[in-house]
């Protein structure tokens, strides 16, 4: 019997999904600590530091969930892929509020004009967005894994005739 023969089509999404959260929140947590270790505007924070370890947090939870194929660690792959949609979206409200902050000390003749923290910040924004739109994908996967073949879907009466 092949390896992969049990697992479902839903399944390798999630596999793919948490790569993507790994290698994304990698790359938010090396941007991080560059705009940190520069000193950019509000770099203080460390947003790109906090928010791509959860990031790559949840991708692990992901790739256990697969491996596992248990209820429990799709479910937590579900409900930690949330959170971090929201903590992406926390990620791109600092970015462009740290962007603007550097920008409009660019358009200030005599403030000396850091292109490199507005690349980073244009580089965090950027990875916030993808880290989203990954993790929404990813809640949406989990959920369908989690959902029973028995589930009646957009019909929730019939249950109800059915059973007279």
């Amino acid at each position: 019997m092949p390896l992969l023969a049990p697992l479902v089509r839903k399944q390798k999404g999630i596999l793919v999904a948490s790569v993507f959260q790994i290698v994304i929140g990698s790359a938010a947590v090396a941007l991080g600590s560059l705009s940190l270790t520069r000193g950019c505007e509000l770099s203080w924070i460390a947003q790109g530091i906090w928010v791509g370890s959860v990031i790559i947090l949840t991708g692990i939870f992901g790739t256990i969930a697969y491996s596992k194929e248990t209820n429990g660690w799709t479910d937590t792959y579900l409900w930690t892929s949330a959170i971090s949609v929201l903590l992406s979206a926390a990620l791109v409200t600092l970015e462009t509020v740290a962007y603007t902050f550097t920008y409009l000390d660019c358009m200030v003749p005599t403030r000396p004009c850091d292109d490199t923290c507005l690349s980073y910040h244009q580089y965090l924004m950027a990875s916030g967005e993808f880290l989203q739109a990954v993790s929404i994908g990813a809640v949406v996967l989990a959920a369908k894994t989690l959902r029973k073949p028995s589930d009646s879907v957009g019909v929730p009466y019939k249950k109800l005739i059915t059973d007279v």
